[in-house]
């Protein structure tokens, strides 16, 4: 049985299953297999870099737990944001917590979820890594410098570090 076979039978069990009324002829079946395989491909990242793209928990004992979104610029770097805290109410003032450990005064208010957290890292395909930017801390309020790796599980390997000294988090997929 050839691909073209196999895509046929793959769409006319599809549309059997979605409830469509009658098969599709060859010709409708052959159009609607390249309309797929046109969509996988879009599907599929178009940079290597983009295997960061997704949701990631994050978890601490220290801060609480949370999650994190990673995006990618027009530029082609890529962004990371705090998009939900286990305990996002700061229960002194009971509003959602904020940016009360960074050094600098005028960014002491500004809420924790929506916050960006890695701005413009790029992806070096040579290294197969994310590189060359830093991430913040908001729990210790401090910028180091970060090094990301997608493992073969699909976790983050985010590692920080601050004048040789650093540490590395696993981040698990979601």
């Amino acid at each position: 049985m050839n691909i073209k076979h196999l895509l046929f039978a793959a769409v006319f069990a599809t549309s059997c299953l979605s409830g469509a009324a009658k098969p599709q002829t060859q010709p409708q079946a052959q159009a609607q297999s390249q309309d797929n395989a046109q969509q996988q491909v879009q599907a599929q990242p178009q940079d290597k870099g983009d295997a960061i793209l997704g949701t990631y928990y994050i978890k601490d004992s220290k801060s609480g737990d949370s999650k994190v979104r990673f995006s990618k610029n027009k530029s082609g770097t890529y962004d990371c944001t705090v998009i939900w805290l286990q305990d996002a109410t700061d229960p002194k003032t009971g509003k959602p917590w904020t940016d009360l450990n960074n050094p600098d005064k005028a960014l002491k208010t500004r809420p924790i979820v929506g916050l960006k957290i890695v701005e413009g890292i790029p992806y070096d395909e040579k290294s197969g890594q994310w590189t060359g930017a830093k991430i913040y801390d908001p729990g210790r309020g401090i910028k180091a410098n970060a090094t990301i790796k997608v493992l073969p599980d699909g976790r983050l390997s985010v590692s920080g570090k601050v004048l040789g000294i650093g540490e590395t988090q696993y981040w698990d997929r979601l």
